[in-house]
């Protein structure tokens, strides 16, 4: 499935919808900087499908049998890799526990889904330069500086999803996954604006200005200096 609906709606103001549990989204652009030019590929892949395979003890290389992912994940290609959690869920037991199963079965997933099944050779994880967390809806934080929103979005992870970071922390270090950082997960926090009535909203580009800065900068092979000091965790 395209993306050409959600750049439609986003262009009108409105959220595109959800990407269906059975399905997945990728766009395809070329990134370019002063001096270099990237073609990427993003694969947006729901969450709630990686837990439901988990569950049905679908493990490794047989949980992307029904996304048809299977050709974007087994390619060689190096990989950033980004895990999303919702600040909304803040103060919400449930959310928050829903959220953290829905990550654990990811990273369950990525780290067993070589050819073979067995672990870590050729799995996903193991084609990963960089991991990130992103900490959506920031705009609902206590602050409109996006310096500030970082320290939020880091005491957020902290504080509700410690357990995960420990073992995404785990399997950084056992694949050689941001090394340069303590082999820690970047935090990147990240809205789209202000919200208004109706699910619209006024774009503001600071979060996505970072976000484009952090990624060029990371597949430009620059993961030290400012990067650490301001999305490191």
């Amino acid at each position: 499935m395209t993306t050409k609906t959600g750049i439609k709606s986003t262009r009108k103001g409105k959220y595109p919808v959800s990407t269906q549990q059975d399905s997945l989204s990728f766009i395809k652009l070329l990134l370019k900087s002063d001096k270099k030019e990237s073609p990427l590929t993003f694969v947006e892949l729901g969450g709630e499908a990686f837990k439901t395979a988990f569950a049905t003890s679908k493990k490794g290389k047989e949980a992307w049998d029904g996304l048809a992912a299977g050709t974007c994940l087994e390619s060689n290609n190096r990989k950033l890799l980004f895990f999303i959690i919702d600040y909304s869920s803040l103060r919400d037991e449930e959310k928050i526990g829903e959220q953290y199963e829905v990550l654990e079965s990811m990273l369950n997933i990525l780290k067993t889904d070589g050819p073979s099944g067995d672990g870590k050779k050729g799995c996903t994880l193991s084609k990963v330069d960089t991991v990130a967390i992103i900490v959506t809806k920031s705009d609902m934080m206590d602050t409109e500086q996006h310096v500030d929103k970082m320290e939020c979005a880091k005491e957020f992870i902290s504080e509700n999803f410690a357990t995960f970071k420990e073992k995404l922390i785990a399997n950084c270090q056992m694949f050689g996954i941001n090394k340069p950082v303590g082999f820690k997960p970047y935090v990147v926090p990240f809205s789209v604006g202000k919200m208004y009535v109706g699910n619209t909203y006024e774009f503001d580009p600071t979060d996505a200005d970072a976000l484009v800065d952090f990624i060029s900068t990371v597949i430009a092979g620059n993961k030290t200096g400012f990067l650490g000091k301001l999305f490191g965790n």
